[in-house]
């Protein structure tokens, strides 16, 4: 074999092996691109999926910290005491009686008024646990006696959302058919009533509003 012919051969032998090396590069590189384009879709969609994860947990937390708020109890705020305080300090008050209910959320409830707010008006502040069935009635009402003072009283406890409701007249009920003014059996005049606390179903509020 001659010279020139080895030559030839060898030249074709450096360009088939460099055609070939073109295409094996070529191919990695697609195959590279590829890769990259389904690792950038897996990254993608575990991005998504790490942010619904995020937003289920974070609407979790909240639901959790909703039910919390809605079943921790009933409480009185240093806010709510200094407002009652100041607007009646001073005043002449009727001596208030509580009546709560045999329930351990409502009997703390009815512990905090009494010496959160009663006392501190300068009251006795006694208290009766309710013997006979629990009425239906719920929340925390005031009956007065019909005096102004017993008025005054139940606005401010009314304005500070101690109170949900109150009657500061046993004639604000009306009469029955001799003519004598209702009574409500669980909360006469000059009284609190603290009855249970509204079922969670009807809680649209915070735990403060829910008296």
């Amino acid at each position: 074999m001659s010279a020139d012919t080895i030559n030839a051969i060898s030249n074709w032998a450096l360009i088939v092996s460099l055609i070939v090396g073109v295409i094996a590069t070529f191919g990695i590189v697609q195959s590279s691109n590829v890769r990259d384009r389904a690792l950038r879709r897996e990254l993608a969609a575990a991005a998504e999926r790490t942010e619904s994860l995020r937003n289920d947990n974070l609407k979790l937390q909240k639901e959790v910290l909703d039910l919390r708020r809605a079943t921790r109890g009933r409480e009185i705020t240093e806010q709510q005491r200094d407002e009652v305080v100041a607007v009646l300090k001073g005043k002449n008050l009727p001596d208030i009686t509580t009546y709560v209910v045999h329930d351990p959320e409502a009997q703390y409830y009815a512990i905090t008024i009494v010496t959160g707010i009663l006392q501190k008006l300068g009251m006795t502040g006694k208290m009766i646990f309710w013997k006979d069935e629990t009425p239906m009635q719920t929340g925390v009402m005031f009956c007065g006696d019909g005096t102004l003072d017993s008025k005054h009283l139940m606005d401010a406890l009314i304005a500070a959302k101690i109170v949900t409701v109150g009657t500061w007249s046993p004639d604000a009920l009306g009469r029955d058919k001799n003519g004598n003014p209702r009574i409500i059996p669980y909360c006469p005049p000059s009284s609190i009533f603290v009855g249970l606390r509204p079922p969670l179903q009807n809680l649209g509020v915070t735990p403060n509003q829910l008296r």
